[in-house]
Order: C-alpha cells, then sequence, then structure tokens
C-alpha cells in the first residue's frame, strides 16, 4: 500500500473544497461556539441565584438569631447575669454586621 502524506491529503481538500463549502464548515464553527458561550452564561446565571437564595437564607438566619440573642440578653440583664449579657451583645453585633454584608452582597449581585 502507497503512503500518502498528510500534507498532500490536506492540499487535495483544499483543493477540492468550494469557498462555500468553507464557509458553511466556518458557521458551524461559529454555531457550536455560540452554543458553547449561551451554555456558559446560563451556568454562571443559575450560580448567581443560587448564591442570591443563600445569602437571603442566612440573612433570615441572622434575623432568626437576632431576635434569640435579644431575648437572651433580656433574660440575662433581668437575672444580672453581667457575662452573658456582654456575649448576647457582643454576638449581636457581629451578627447585625454580617447580615449588613449578606444584604449588600445581594443587592450586587441582584445589580449585574
Amino acid at each position: 500500500m502507497k503512503r500518502i502524506s498528510l500534507n498532500k491529503v490536506m492540499a487535495k481538500l483544499a483543493v477540492e473544497q468550494t469557498p462555500e463549502q468553507v464557509q458553511l464548515g466556518r458557521i458551524d464553527d461559529i454555531r457550536a461556539k455560540m452554543k458553547e458561550y449561551g451554555m456558559d452564561a446560563d451556568a454562571a446565571d443559575k450560580i448567581v441565584k443560587s448564591a442570591i437564595q443563600k445569602y437571603e437564607k442566612a440573612v433570615k438566619s441572622g434575623e432568626q438569631l437576632l431576635k434569640e440573642l435579644a431575648y437572651t440578653l433580656d433574660v440575662a440583664e433581668e437575672i444580672g447575669a453581667a457575662q452573658v449579657a456582654k456575649e448576647a451583645r457582643d454576638k449581636m453585633a457581629e451578627v447585625r454586621s454580617n447580615v449588613a454584608m449578606y444584604e449588600k452582597k445581594i443587592a450586587d449581585l441582584k445589580a449585574q
């Protein structure tokens, strides 16, 4: 069997293809790239939506935690448990800060 070099085969194919066939091949390549581009954008959108949902859940959990901490603070102050009251105040400040940060992230993600 006679061996033909790859360059000769490619040269023969190039001669046999019409310009229209070459353009159709390019269009097919562009369509494939457009599909991949769209799938990447859709995947990114899903990630952003998921992040927003998780931040919203964290905000709700934080708000519930603030209510529980406020109750703990009230009881601690009533019974004179200064250390517990101090810790409850510190944790409330931390949770408020985190909730504010999460709300900002939600707003930033929704603005995109």
